[in-house]
């Protein structure tokens, strides 16, 4: 076999794998890169409107975040024994917590001077509304805040930024989420997303991060301890062939030079 035959079958070669790596990665629809794409073929969709977020109310093992604010600092700490402005050292999250309440078995949280206040089937508003009313009777001047501490957001598979997230939005939708984790990596499956709702006895639901109906539905909202996992794409599943072929093509492409080379230096 001479030079220029050898030459003209490593050419024909690199052509083929480039053509093949290109069917390979053209296989990914193009919506699938793309968030809330119109559906034209609905028609409805301009009609209709985002459900309004879901009101979570209060469950025995929650931890709730109870802060009683007055005038007098004194009277304060009267309500919240640690004074978290004199925790030096502590980080943010663990000031929070040091100023947090675990709803018992029996559905009550114990407060200082307030004694047991029942917060179980409560919203957290009306859970903060029963305190503040508490206090009130004491000091007229103070005001209350409550937030869930448990509500926390975990992130498995394609994302940027998997971990465990604390949310004190409880109003998050999943489009947020998403960015709290800093979006789907490129080999993510925007289409579909995984979600395992706990406090629904571990429910399994999907949902399409590329199609606008999703605004719609009853999945928009998260809940407390949701799961979301993020699935790869069929392309990453093609990774190491693809490497393997990339490895053969660059591989071709340096024989093919020196025999160039080679041929030039015999000449």
């Amino acid at each position: 076999m001479n030079l220029k035959n050898i030459m003209q079958k490593t050419i024909i070669a690199i052509v083929y794998i480039t053509i093949l790596m290109s069917l390979l990665f053209s296989c990914i629809p193009i919506k699938k890169f793309y968030y809330l794409r119109e559906n034209k073929k609905d028609s409805t969709s301009k009609n209709k409107t985002s459900p309004a977020p879901p009101i979570y109310t209060i469950r025995t093992g929650d931890l709730l975040y109870i802060k009683v604010y007055t005038i007098d600092e004194k009277i304060s700490q009267l309500f919240n024994p640690i004074n978290t402005n004199l925790s030096l050292g502590v980080s943010e999250q663990s000031s929070i917590n040091l100023n947090s309440y675990l709803v018992n078995d029996s559905g009550y949280v114990v407060i200082p001077l307030l004694g047991k206040i029942l917060v179980k089937g409560l919203s957290v508003d009306q859970a903060q509304d029963k305190i503040n009313s508490s206090v009130k009777q004491y000091v007229s001047t103070a005001d209350v805040i409550v937030k869930l501490l448990s509500f926390k957001i975990t992130f498995l598979g394609e994302f940027t930024r998997p971990g465990v997230y604390n949310v004190y939005n409880g109003k998050l939708n999943v489009l947020e989420a998403v960015g709290m984790a800093g979006d789907l990596t490129g080999f993510g499956d925007k289409s579909k997303v995984m979600i395992i709702r706990q406090i629904d006895n571990n429910k399994v639901y999907y949902v399409d991060l590329t199609d606008r109906s999703l605004i719609y539905s009853d999945n928009y909202y998260l809940k407390p301890n949701d799961i979301i996992i993020a699935e790869p794409l069929k392309i990453k599943r093609q990774n190491l062939q693809i490497t393997t072929i990339t490895t053969i093509s660059a591989f071709m492409a340096t024989l093919v030079n020196l025999i160039i080379v080679y041929s030039y230096l015999k000449k």
